[in-house]
Parts: C-alpha cells; structure tokens; sequence
C-alpha cells in the first residue's frame, strides 16, 4: 500500500510567503521608486485573483502556477510599498524638506536620557518648525547630545531651539560601519549638540515615566542596592532589561572576543528562560479550557511586558512573537511547524518595520534559530549517552555547535573575526547566566525583604565576578580570537549554497549536490587567494576619516606603519574593520606625522606638512596637508611638484574648500577627507 506525504513546502505556506516579501524590500531600498507603479501592479493582480475565485476547478487546476506568479507578485509589491511608506524621507512633512538653518525648532523628548562620557544622549521628535516666521508641523527624529552637567531631563519634556540641525555624515573608510545608514534605518538623519544657553523647556511634565520606564527604573534601583561590584551590577541590568550602559567596553569587548556577547544582549535565550519558568509555574493551569485560557493570557501578558521592558528590541520580538504563536496553537490545538513559525514571526515583525531586516540583532536571531532547529536534533541523537550529566553537557555542545552554522559566516563580514573559543566558554557561561538571570528574578521578587535580599545579591554578584574573571581569563589568551578577517558577501552566499548543499546530498543522496558544494568552495577559496595575492603585492597609503584626528597607515603583504596625531588607542578601536579590508594586519609601529614628516617606500614619498617650507624643491608623490594655516595651493606646489594633495580632518571646511578653489584654478589634483571620506592610494 503506498503511502502519501505531504510535501515540506506545502506544510509551510509561509516559507513560500517570505523570499518575495522581502524582495521587494529590497529592491524599495537599493533602487527607490515612488509607491505608483508597485501599487498598480497590486491592484490588477488582486482583481485577477479575485476574478479567479470564481472559475471552475478545472481552470483553476489548469492555472495554478498563475495563481501562485500573482499572489507572490502582490507580496512583492506590497513589501515594496511599506518600505516606501516607512521611509519618514518621503513624508511632505518631514524636517529634511525644510530650511533647517537658523529656524526655530520645537522639540518632544522621546526617550530618557542615556548618560554618556560628557553628555545626555536623547532621542527627540520634531514637531513643530518656524518656517518664514510662521509656525509648520513637522515631522522627523533627531539624536539630541545635550551637555552633561545639565540635570532633570525626562522623557516627554518639550524644549524650543534656534540652533541648526546637523545631518548625520556617514564615515566613508573602506569596511566601517556605516552609521549615518544604520540611523537612517530608524528614521534619523540629523543630530544636535546643546548647551543650557541654546535652548529652553516649553513644557515640562511633572511625571512622565510610564509603567515600562517606572519598572525599568526600579530594577536598577534593586540592582544598585543589593548587588555588590560596579560591573557585576552592569551585567545583571544587561542580562535582565538589555540596559548595556553600565557595561566598561574593555569588558564588552572581551564577551564578544570569546563568542558569548549573546549572554549579555537580551534576546530569544533570555525569553526563552523565562518562558520556561512561566511554564513550570502555571503548569497546574491545565485542568479544563477556562484554566488554560487563563493560563495562556498569563503567559503571553508576562511575555510581552518583558519585551516591552527590555527595549523591544528584534531578537526579542523574535521570541516573543514564537511564543505567543505556539501558545495560540496550542490553546487552538493546531500543530505548529516551527519553521513556518519562524517564517510568521519574519513576515510580522517586517510588515512592521522592513528596515528590521538590516538588524545585526535580526539576522542573527533567525539565522540562530533556524541552525539550531535544522541541525541540532539530528546531531545529538547522533551520539547516545547514557549517563544524565554527560548527556546534558553534549546536548548544550549539540546546541553551540549548530547556532554556529549558520550564524559565523554573517558574524565573520560583518565584525571580521572569529571567537576560536566560542564552545567552551559557552558550556561554560550559558549555565551560569541562566542561574544569575532566575537569581535576578528572585531578587526583584524578594526585594522587600532586605536581608534574605542581601544575601541573594551577594551570591549573585560572587557568580557574576566568576563570570567576568573567566571572560577575562580565555581573551587573554593569544589563540582567543582570529581577527582581520574579510568576507566578500558573494563568498558568504556561497558559504549558504554549501551548507544547503550538504543538507540536500544527506537527504537525497544525489551526486550532483556534492558537486555543487565542492565548486563553491573552489570558489571562496579563488576569491581568497586573489586577495592574499593583491594584498602581497601592493603598497597601499590610507588617510582615513576620522574627526580631527590624522590617522594614516602605509603598508604592504600585511605589515604597515601609522602616522597618528591623536590618541592612538581610539584610533585602533575605530580602524579595525578599515584596517582588515585593507590588508593592514601587523603593525610595525606608530609614529608622530611631527617626528617624521617625510615618508619614503619603494620609490614613492609621501610628505605630512601644514605649512610651506621657506625654499628648496622636493618632488613627492603625496601631499597631506594637516593644520594649515595661511598657506596657498600655488607656494606648496612650487615646492613640491606632488602628483595629488590631500587635505585631512584636522583643517577645517573653510580651509579646505578656499584650497580647492586654488587647486582647481591650478590644475591640481586634489582630495578632501572630511567631504569625500578616506584616501586609498595603490602602487
């Protein structure tokens, strides 16, 4: 008797859903295009669909792959046209379509102030702005800086300036993080620096802390009283509510460096716990359909004002969207296929906020997730183990070992390292921060009860302290971390086509999908080896973006050396990822561009000068021109003959454009830094 099954992707409608939805995210974002055209499209192919509700079975039957072609190209569209409609850049109202300088500007505090080095970090709306000395609503978020040593800003205050908005400029160095990007996926373009002189409050509310921040505020409050150590009171606030502004960077760091910053970033782990715990303590609510109704709306209440209180952020929403989903099927006794769970969860979370897709955070969640539900099961039932403990400790491994599939090839492009450490201090710290996350819980619980308080504080800040001691312990270690490593995303891609390649040869045993696995390899180890070819054979000079502060580096086959004038430890923090992409691995030393201003390799000079010297001829290659005073453009010239002239951070914009103007008149070739990002220079 044969038996029948139902294929995978039909049991995952929304699987299918999801690759077109997201495409025409994509293709909203890379190739912007008004809403007209998608919206169009839209209409005419829900009308033939609707029309195709009323055929027969059998012209039904017989354009059924029509069917499908429509209703992925309504997806398409409408993914299209929510990130158009999400983009605040194309609202009539939007802050960018206005004059900003010199105008009035009406401001709505949107989040409690996050103290920094020397000022409050605050999230504000625009709502009103004096255009032509009439008021116009406006809309728009901006990031406020406002000095530190202003006090009582809270959330919802209203201020009025007159100081102009300054739009956030992206740093153009090879391999940076783009931030002005990563502000413009939420909405934000502009930033404003404040002192007490440059503005003042319009309307000031006496108490404007809601429930969440109320709550937010009280935890840290417990935290602060109970739990002993500065940093061990960072790291409870960032395990339970995601507050990571406590947290020393050398110590962030170092989490990142052995592969558990996971632990110290609220996300589907943490939810996870809890929504064991709500489990096992509501597990009597199973009686009949009322107790487990009230049981589910429990959960799911309990579930949420977690997520609200720790920020929202999306690897929580992730989780929280898959439990509330699993509980509602549950309640409706539908079976859940946990990957048409995750796809659900996407699709929501993205008809939301598109933009959520470039999230580190999101990507990594999912793609966590996914790795997990994959390979995880079937790796550990791989090996029996009959002794309890054992077990536990190599499901934990199976665990690790499968979130890392999917996850490194994303976490290696985008931060260009790789924590070799990454199982055992896993093993090693997920037991022990789920212990302090349930010890935190009980904490809050028994906060009024100050000595059995106390003494529970004090054994989670012992566990904390052995937590941070262990993390310092494996990054000192010299093998801890492989750093500058650089991914093209094609290899990334390809790294995907292998695995799904391998999956694919151990279910359906075909020859051809080894073969494909092997050629992607082949080719992501051509595209490394034509790299390691161009980075041994280049001399490279870098003058790179970087504020005031002059950074250069010149090198070749991985070794260079540094022309800084400035704090050098920042710039080595700052210039990881720049460094990487261009083959600037070891360091040979780093020296003062007043020490040695001329710089000679293979030929080629490089001078570091701000003033023009008094008489003499110097044929260079390259001119940096840093803190310039009362130089021209045509005395430089006449000195040194320089084939291009680079003017850096350190001049400022007047400086630099009255340069440009000479150069131009001249003939010169000429670049600037600050307005055109780094300069890359190959020989």
């Amino acid at each position: 008797m044969r038996v029948s099954s139902i294929p995978f992707f039909r049991k995952v409608p929304f699987v299918r859903i999801l690759p077109p939805f997201i495409a025409g995210i994509l293709i909203q974002y890379y190739f912007p295009h008004t809403f007209v055209l998608p919206l169009v499209i839209l209409l005419i192919s829900l009308l033939l669909l609707l029309l195709h509700t009323f055929t027969s079975i059998r012209l039904k039957f017989r354009f059924r792959r029509l069917t499908a072609t429509l209703l992925y190209t309504c997806l398409f569209c409408l993914g299209s046209i929510l990130t158009r409609e999400r983009n605040i850049r194309y609202q009539k109202d939007w802050i960018g379509q206005y004059n900003i300088k010199k105008q009035a500007l009406v401001l709505q505090f949107t989040s409690q102030p996050i103290e920094r080095d020397k000022t409050w970090k605050i999230e504000a709306t625009v709502l009103a702005i004096q255009d032509n000395q009439v008021w116009q609503k406006a809309s728009g978020k901006i990031w406020l800086y406002i000095h530190k040593q202003l006090k009582g800003l809270e959330k919802d205050q209203w201020i009025i300036t007159r100081k102009s908005l300054q739009p956030i400029n992206r740093i153009q160095n090879p391999g940076s993080f783009d931030y002005a990007a990563h502000c413009a996926r939420q909405g934000i373009y502009h930033s404003l620096y404040l002192e007490e002189k440059d503005f003042y409050v319009i309307k000031r509310v006496t108490d404007t802390r809601n429930l969440l921040i109320r709550a937010q505020e009280y935890v840290r409050t417990v935290f602060h009283k109970y739990i002993p150590g500065q940093q061990e009171k960072a790291i409870a606030e960032a395990l339970v509510i995601g507050y990571k502004y406590d947290l020393e960077d050398d110590l962030l760091q170092a989490y990142s460096n052995t592969g558990v910053v996971h632990v110290i970033a609220v996300s589907g782990m943490h939810l996870g716990l809890i929504y064991g715990f709500l489990l096992l303590l509501t597990k009597f609510l199973q009686r009949n359909l009322i107790s487990r109704w009230i049981r589910a709306i429990l959960i799911l209440l309990f579930i949420w004002v977690f997520t609200g209180l720790t920020g929202a952020g999306p690897s929580v929403l992730r989780a929280a969207v898959i439990f509330s989903l699993m509980i509602l099927g549950e309640l409706l006794l539908r079976k859940n296929n946990t990957y048409n769970t995750l796809a659900v969860s996407a699709f929501l979370l993205l008809v939301i906020n598109p933009f959520y897709l470039w999230d580190i955070g999101f990507q990594l969640s999912y793609l966590a997730v996914l790795s997990i539900v994959w390979i995880s099961g079937p790796l550990y039932r791989s090996v029996y183990i009959s002794f309890r403990p054992i077990r536990y400790l190599w499901q934990l491994t199976a665990v690790t070992l499968s979130a890392q599939v999917l996850t490194t090839p994303v976490i290696v492009y985008h931060f260009h390292q790789f924590p070799n450490l990454f199982l055992l201090t896993n093993l090693l710290i997920v037991p022990l921060s789920g212990l302090v996350m349930y010890g935190c819980i009980f904490l809050l619980l028994i906060s009024p009860l100050h000595d059995i308080a106390r003494l529970s504080g004090l054994v989670i800040q012992k566990i904390l302290a052995i937590m941070n001691q262990c993390i310092r312990i494996f990054d000192q270690l010299d093998f801890a971390v492989t750093n500058h490593i650089d991914l093209h995303l094609i290899q990334v891609l390809l790294y995907y086509i292998i695995v799904a390649a391998i999956g694919c040869r151990i279910v359906y045993k075909r020859s051809q999908w080894t073969m494909i696995a092997m050629c992607s390899a082949i080719v992501i180890v051509a595209f490394h080896s034509y790299r390691q070819i161009n980075i041994r054979d280049t001399v490279r000079l870098a003058v790179y973006q970087m504020g005031a502060q002059t950074v250069t580096d010149i090198g070749s086959s991985g070794h260079y050396f540094s022309w800084v004038s400035g704090n050098t430890d920042q710039a080595a923090r700052f210039l990881s990822s720049a460094r990487t992409k261009l083959g600037f691995v070891q360091s040979h030393g780093t020296v003062s561009t007043k020490q040695y201003p001329v710089v000679s390799m293979k030929g080629h000079h490089w001078v570091f000068t701000g003033e023009v010297p008094g008489h003499g001829s110097f044929p260079v290659d390259i001119v940096v021109i840093q803190k310039g005073s009362f130089l021209n453009m045509s005395d430089l010239h006449r000195v040194f003959k320089a084939r291009q002239y680079i003017f850096d951070g350190n001049n400022a914009l007047w400086k630099i454009r009255k340069w440009k103007k000479e150069a131009d008149s001249l003939h010169l070739r000429h670049h600037s830094v600050p307005e055109q990002g780094a300069f890359v220079m190959e020989y």
